[in-house]
């Protein structure tokens, strides 16, 4: 995708900058990959309003050290109705039903990675691994 392509797009408020300059690096793909990865950011920015976090911060929480067996659950603070969650060391396996997570059963969440959390009161999580326990950073919205 040249690059007068990709302004526009940060003209239009579709991508930032930042992503435009990422995007840009990409040149090592193959042809026409760096034009998908652009449209299905685009088409998640757009469509995907509800995953996306505004407002005032009501809180923060660091969770853990967790280990593998003992379900953790968050403590919300009133008025909080969507969270922005963050393995910070090491990788956790989480549920969002209220059903205990174990190692086996629920969703991996990679250390480093964001999720945006908006069924606050059933997260329950574990650490993915026997091995390491994993902490969790919280912000709340």
């Amino acid at each position: 995708m040249d690059s007068n392509k990709i302004q526009c797009l940060v003209d239009k408020g579709v991508i930032s900058q930042s992503d435009a300059n990422t995007i840009i690096s990409f040149s090592g793909l193959p042809q026409g990959t760096s034009e998908l990865l652009t449209i299905l950011a685009a088409l998640a920015i757009n469509n995907n309003s509800s995953s996306s976090v505004s407002g005032p911060v009501i809180g923060t929480q660091s969770i853990g050290p967790v280990n593998f067996s003992t379900p953790t659950a968050l403590t919300v603070p009133a008025g909080a109705s969507k969270a922005v969650i963050t393995p910070f060391v090491n990788s956790a396996v989480f549920r969002t039903d209220g059903g205990d997570p174990t190692t086996t059963a629920g969703h991996f969440l990679a250390q480093g990675s964001n999720m945006i959390l908006t069924e606050l009161n059933n997260f329950r999580f574990i650490a993915a691994s026997a091995t390491y326990d994993t902490t969790l950073f919280v912000t709340y919205y």
